[in-house]
């Protein structure tokens, strides 16, 4: 039998992550996938904050794994013309192959071991020593103080006490590809029609459904040549086109974009954080922890920078449950106020999303805030901007004022996350009021 201070079960971005800073901070690590290692994780582009790097102790990504990112952000009602543009400084876009790879590098080289094709069939949380737990394998058993699940959303459900599935009306389906240009001068028709530059991204929101979008960013100067990157994504299990009908439907209508070079999709839940993350020796991240910015579906800035907390807490002696604790009182309650804005995006159509931007309810700053998985606080421009604004659709300010409050009061509610777990129900019960109907919990 062999012994290790952590086991990961997931050696894409959020696994390899842990893997690195568990790893660096000083303590055994072995990291395992059932597949191949160079085919962990997303195999697509990712918009990722830079901040996140920055939190997660990570150096920030460069050609060819920066791709492009901070331009300027044009969000258009529907098929337009009505939008709403604002600066992304901040925001990179990430080849996702890439970023895996480097994790994976550096967790090699800080120590940690790296096995992929290797079958987990299961764990026993009290089986080892000292409150330890046994991860059986394919090849053996291996005693560990912890177990890392960053296998995802389907990767360790079949293993007892898993969360119960998530709905599918809680599941973006996202895709991404990236294609080439086979038509230049069609490609500057194309910008020059949405009003874009090259680089910039050209975002169609609300097109099958309140919570879509079609994103189109053209790079005709790339080191790699002319290419296209698009991503979409919507809610399918409520009724709309998927993510990938969506892709191919605008890649069918521009004959100016070429085979595509790489590319992928993936479900994305779009649920709060499960209530507790830690179950004695087993900690629970990534997907398979529910750790994603619902507003646009985005998990891997929130990958990156829970590793580190968790590397700290773990290699000071603590435990799965404080970094429980610490993470949901700092980073919990900016997930679930996005799950309520979210929400609230699934009830807009393109005539609705205009009037936001018109009225000021949505405003650049708080635009570029969402995206940068910051809390949406409105200034004190916002709010004379809306009350400005209000008369033209007072509709829409009677209907979005409320979810606000409901996100700054999720958000506070977080700071009082019960230090012991003899407090746990109650705080869910009013987190689950928030948020609307409880759709996922630890235990099922």
């Amino acid at each position: 039998m062999t012994h290790a201070d952590v086991v990961v079960v997931g050696a894409g971005t959020a696994g390899a992550a842990v893997a690195r800073a568990c790893a660096r901070a000083g303590l055994t690590v072995v990291c395992l996938d059932r597949g191949r290692l160079d085919q962990a994780g997303a195999q697509w582009v990712n918009g990722v904050p830079a901040w996140c790097f920055e939190q997660g102790e990570l150096d920030l990504p460069v050609w060819p794994e920066r791709r492009g990112g901070g331009g300027v952000f044009h969000m258009v009602a529907g098929w337009g013309p009505e939008r709403l543009s604002f600066p992304t400084e901040g925001h990179l876009e990430v080849d996702m192959r890439l970023l895996v790879a480097r994790l994976q590098r550096e967790a090699v080289a800080a120590g940690a071991t790296l096995r992929g094709e290797v079958a987990v069939t299961g764990w026993d949380l009290t089986g080892g020593r000292e409150g330890g737990a046994l991860v059986h394998t394919a090849d053996g058993t291996i005693e560990t103080r912890w177990v890392v699940d960053a296998a995802g959303l389907k990767g360790a459900s079949r293993f007892a006490g898993a969360p119960r599935p998530v709905p599918a009306s809680e599941l973006c389906v996202a895709a991404q590809e990236v294609r080439d240009v086979v038509d230049v001068a069609g490609a500057h028709a194309f910008l020059a029609h949405a009003g874009a530059g090259e680089g910039e991204a050209f975002v169609y929101t609300g097109v099958a459904g309140g919570y879509s979008i079609v994103n189109v960013q053209v790079h005709l100067h790339g080191e790699d040549g002319p290419t296209v990157s698009i991503l979409t994504g919507s809610i399918p299990g409520l009724g709309h086109a998927s993510g990938v009908s969506l892709l191919q439907d605008f890649v069918a209508s521009q004959p100016w974009i070429g085979p595509r070079r790489f590319g992928g999709s993936r479900a994305i839940p779009l649920v709060p954080p499960l209530a507790s993350l830690a179950d004695g020796p087993l900690i629970r991240v990534g997907d398979a922890g529910r750790q994603v910015f619902a507003a646009h579906g985005s998990g891997i800035g929130a990958q990156l920078v829970l590793a580190a907390q968790l590397a700290e807490v773990l290699a000071a002696g603590g435990t799965g449950w404080d970094w429980n604790v610490q993470w949901q009182r700092r980073w919990g309650g900016l997930m679930c106020a996005s799950v309520i804005f979210a929400r609230f995006s699934r009830t807009l159509d393109p005539t609705t999303l205009a009037d936001l931007f018109n009225t000021g309810m949505l405003s650049p700053g708080l635009a570029e805030a969402g995206l940068s998985q910051r809390p949406m606080v409105p200034t004190l421009g916002d709010v004379l901007t809306i009350a400005r604004g209000a008369p033209r659709a007072p509709e829409i300010v009677l209907k979005m004022a409320p979810i606000v409050v409901r996100m700054w009061r999720v958000e506070r509610h977080h700071r009082w996350y019960p230090h012991e777990p003899d407090g746990l129900a109650r705080w869910v019960a009013h987190r689950d009021e928030l948020t609307g109907d409880p759709v996922e919990d630890q235990h099922g």
